[in-house]
């Protein structure tokens, strides 16, 4: 893992996480598909999902928030898991695997991409995500928050249902749609690193050994106070204070997980032999072929640069499905890209994934 924290030789970060992993998927609301008979399987397709959608509209409710950022692509990668970047980027290019040799594609001239815009302008047609998303500043975590969504898109594992456990006021549910896996830029997008201005380095160095050493001091840096933040119903799991919800404390955890995950103590409603299920989820991951491998893209920056002015002014609306014709602005978007130095980011990628 270490070594993925390399660039030319230089150690620049530590995974944050010894455990890494990378499930694309879905987490929904378990209390809105107990309520309504919903029940979904892992690994389900397109048309599963559109059969759970139409049982929501049914009872005024959306399956989800369409991904409206620049960058993201989070929605694409649980929907269309066939379609990787092993750089996380999807604006460095998609990778195809033929006998053991990787070539870096156009993410935006594949039919996956295609598909994707085409079922989101369906999905919104249908009433099954919301039409006017993109102008209605509506926020997509918040919505799922509030109970108008159904789900939304984000990495799967037992280990982030213990995490996002104690995030939502209602029980949460997850299903899959691709395989476990370490990945590079997983471990990139889950690192400690240290400030060149931090004045005693080593002493940062030393504390970082130390939380992950000490269980004690990392449950206190994830959950605060016993007694005051949470309380204990088992060995490690543990609860809010009676009457308490998540909106009502004082000390609260966002993204970054401290110490040994293995050690933490997991939120109610996840059970003693839930928490077995993280001990054992550990050892059915495997390395990605290409791990290690991360994209330096400084001799291209003006190429980024310009592509991604270009997918500012196309991405938002394909990906809300409010264009009436998307083959052609899919067509035009590609055109620009081709203008704006695109094939160059590719070409660059591809070499140094050749070396």
């Amino acid at each position: 893992l270490l070594e993925a924290c390399r660039i030319n030789g230089q150690l620049y970060a530590v995974p944050a996480a010894p455990y890494n992993s990378s499930m694309m998927g879905f987490v929904y609301n378990a209390e809105i598909a107990e309520k309504l008979g919903i029940s979904i399987s892992d690994y389900p397709s397109i048309t599963d999902i559109e059969s759970v959608a139409q049982k929501l509209k049914a009872n005024n409710l959306f399956l989800l928030n369409p991904d409206i950022q620049i960058s993201g692509f989070g929605l694409f990668s649980a929907l269309f898991p066939e379609a990787f970047s092993v750089t996380g980027n999807f604006t460095y290019g998609i990778l195809t695997e033929e006998n053991g040799k990787y070539s870096v594609k156009n993410i935006f001239e594949s039919p996956e991409f295609m598909d994707y815009c085409l079922l989101m302008k369906k999905w919104s047609e249908n009433g099954w995500i919301p039409s006017d998303f993109l102008v209605s500043g509506l926020n997509v975590s918040e919505q799922f928050r509030q109970g108008k969504s159904f789900m939304t898109w984000s990495d799967t594992s037992p280990v982030e249902l213990a995490l996002q456990a104690g995030d939502y006021p209602f029980r949460i549910g997850m299903f899959t749609t691709n395989r476990s896996g370490v990945s590079t830029h997983t471990i990139l997008e889950n690192g400690w690193g240290i400030s060149t201005s931090s004045k005693n380095p080593q002493k940062a160095m030393e504390f970082l050994n130390f939380v992950y050493e000490n269980e004690k001091v990392a449950n206190l840096l994830m959950y605060g106070i016993e007694g005051r933040e949470y309380k204990k119903i088992s060995q490690h799991i543990i609860a809010f204070p009676d009457g308490q919800i998540a909106a009502d404390l004082k000390y609260k955890r966002d993204f970054s997980v401290f110490g040994d995950f293995q050690k933490l103590y997991e939120w109610y409603p996840m059970t003693e032999d839930d928490y077995e299920a993280v001990q054992n989820y550990y050892e059915e991951l495997y390395l990605s072929d290409l791990f290690g491998y991360s994209f330096d893209s400084t001799s291209v920056s003006a190429a980024v640069s310009a592509v991604s002015a270009v997918l500012d002014d196309y991405l938002p609306a394909l990906k809300c499905g409010m264009l009436s014709d998307v083959s052609s602005a899919v067509a035009s978007l590609n055109e620009k890209l081709s203008e704006a130095g695109i094939d160059q980011i590719l070409s660059e990628n591809q070499n140094q994934l050749d070396i």
